[in-house]
């Protein structure tokens, strides 16, 4: 098993972790420079990284990186990386959209910009007012 028993005993805080971490990253060496391999993190099916090691429960605002192997524990869950190699750390990386929470952001932002577009009343004024061939169009366009 990757993730052993930690002796530095600290846990950070980071608001919002447990959705953050399954975005999609990059693969770092022990003196921090980027290598060129993908990564994420993933749900591990069992046991803990390092909170076992601290004697309590951490908080769901709060987690605890293993000294060894690339595993976390954000609150009740334990997260343990992909594709890097033993002496690398995963960095999960917020410009991403492969990752759950950068689809549903893609998402959000198609589904409220068509829904601008057709209930904003300027919109409707200039189609009006426009040949219906460039209203389609502006519609359309303006809805991406």
């Amino acid at each position: 098993e990757r993730c052993v028993q930690n002796t530095q005993k600290s846990v950070g805080d980071f608001s919002a972790l447990d959705s953050f971490i399954e975005n999609d990253g990059t693969c770092f060496t022990a003196d921090r420079k980027e290598t060129s391999k993908a990564c994420k993190f993933q749900l591990k099916s069992s046991g803990k990284c390092c909170a076992w090691d601290l004697g309590k429960n951490i908080t769901s605002t709060q987690y605890c990186r293993a000294d060894k192997g690339d595993c976390v524990d954000v609150g009740a869950k334990s997260y343990e990386s992909t594709e890097c190699a033993a002496t690398e750390r995963c960095v999960p990386s917020f410009l991403t959209m492969g990752s759950p929470s950068g689809l549903l952001f893609g998402i959000t932002n198609i589904v409220g910009n068509f829904g601008t577009v057709f209930v904003d009343q300027s919109y409707w004024q200039s189609a009006v007012a426009a040949k219906p061939k460039s209203a389609v169009l502006g519609f359309l366009i303006g809805g991406m």
